[in-house]
């Protein structure tokens, strides 16, 4: 039985040697990895210039008795699709513009819906739009920048 998986593995997977294109691969994320996905909700979906997150929102988010939602928390929800979205390891957020268009609460799922207007510029404008089941709460438009190396790495003074 063994033998019989190994053969049949061997067939499925493609032999890297008959492979020249070295694209990455732009269903894997390779920006903000180590993020707390508790906090910023989680990828739902990537693709080139695409991402798509779903945001649970918790009692660690509450703000009041009656289950508000701090706007700060869909803020960083809706930047983590963008830098989704641009998907590379020095991307960062540098200008946005946003409106929240309706109130989320405890227990809300937000589906966060992010579209790169650029692809391949260094200053990309990316369209990130939320929403709770079909009605758009929350839109904004974020200019990302993606630089050469990591923004800690830079020597600013």
């Amino acid at each position: 039985m063994a033998e019989e998986e190994s053969n049949f593995r061997d067939e499925l997977e493609p032999d890297s040697s008959e492979y020249q294109d070295n694209a990455p691969d732009p269903t894997q994320l390779k920006a903000s990895t180590l993020i707390n996905q508790n906090l910023v909700g989680v990828l739902d979906d990537i693709k080139e210039g695409e991402a798509v997150v779903k945001f649970t929102c918790t009692e660690d988010m509450v703000v009041d008795q009656k289950g508000l939602i701090h706007s700060g928390f869909i803020f960083s929800s809706a930047n983590y699709a963008a830098i989704a979205a641009i998907n590379h390891q020095n991307a960062i957020l540098a200008v946005s513009k946003a409106n929240f268009l309706a109130p989320a609460a405890l227990n809300d799922v937000i589906t966060f819906r992010a579209k790169a207007m650029q692809t391949e510029a260094r200053k990309r404008v990316v369209e990130v739009a939320g929403y709770l089941q079909d009605v758009k709460i929350f839109e904004a438009e974020f200019s990302v920048v993606v630089l050469e190396r990591h923004v800690l790495s830079l020597h600013l003074g």
